[in-house]
């Protein structure tokens, strides 16, 4: 079970946060800020951060906390918004895709 911890302060200022509505069921990305625009291209793996499904806005960690435990997907982008999961029970190592 998820437990975060809440403040006011923004995530980060090098995570960016979109929300996305997929019938009914929300999608959550977080982003480094200085991967946005960018495509990673790594064995059988392609990943367009320069779509819109990546780019939104910065938030506060309360916001974004919020978010998570109703969404039914959490996708997280670059070692500061992965580390940031981590912190945040959010994910677990075995769990990543590196």
């Amino acid at each position: 079970m998820w437990k975060g911890t809440y403040s006011k302060k923004p995530v980060s200022k090098t995570m960016i946060v979109n929300v996305h509505d997929a019938q009914g069921k929300k999608i959550v990305t977080v982003v480094d800020s200085n991967l946005i625009g960018k495509k990673i291209i790594e064995n059988n793996f392609q990943l367009d951060l320069a779509s819109d499904f990546y780019k939104g806005k910065e938030t506060t960690e309360e916001e974004l906390e919020k978010l998570i435990p109703r969404s039914y997907v959490v996708h997280l982008v670059g070692k500061e918004s992965v580390s940031w999961g981590i912190r945040k029970n959010i994910i677990e190592k075995e769990n990543m895709i590196t």
